[in-house]
């Protein structure tokens, strides 16, 4: 499985879902998740979660993983195993912006999230 773009670099606002990401090849592997925020306003934080589903229709009750809260612009990575569940076929990011402060009414980010098995970065170091 070669890195798969589970949330393209784009300009948000406010909350929403990400698109429905096929990850056949990535079954029941450990992935490495890499979140790069590129733009994050002032006095505001960007919470992400990780939702997976068997058939791209029922998401659960609850994300796979909820990465921790973030307020600043860099490259984050972070863990998720789905050999913990190895019937998840399809991944979606939740994304939600809230800010504190002055002005709380505007919120913008700009971040993309792209995911990969570590088994291939394992095999890349090691050449």
């Amino acid at each position: 499985m070669s890195p798969v773009c589970l949330f393209p670099d784009e300009l948000v606002q406010d909350a929403g879902f990400g698109p429905e990401v096929n990850i056949i090849d990535g079954r029941g592997t450990p992935l490495l998740l890499t979140l790069s925020i590129t733009r994050m306003m002032e006095q505001h934080t960007l919470s992400v979660a990780i939702w997976g589903s068997t058939n791209g229709r029922d998401w659960g009750g609850r994300p796979l993983v909820v990465l921790p809260n973030r307020c600043y612009c860099g490259e984050y990575t972070h863990m998720l195993d789905l050999s913990n569940w190895p019937e998840v076929r399809f991944l979606k990011v939740e994304y939600n912006l809230t800010g504190w402060g002055f002005d709380e009414r505007v919120q913008v980010s700009r971040f993309g999230i792209v995911a990969e098995p570590t088994h291939e970065l394992a095999m890349a170091a090691g050449r």
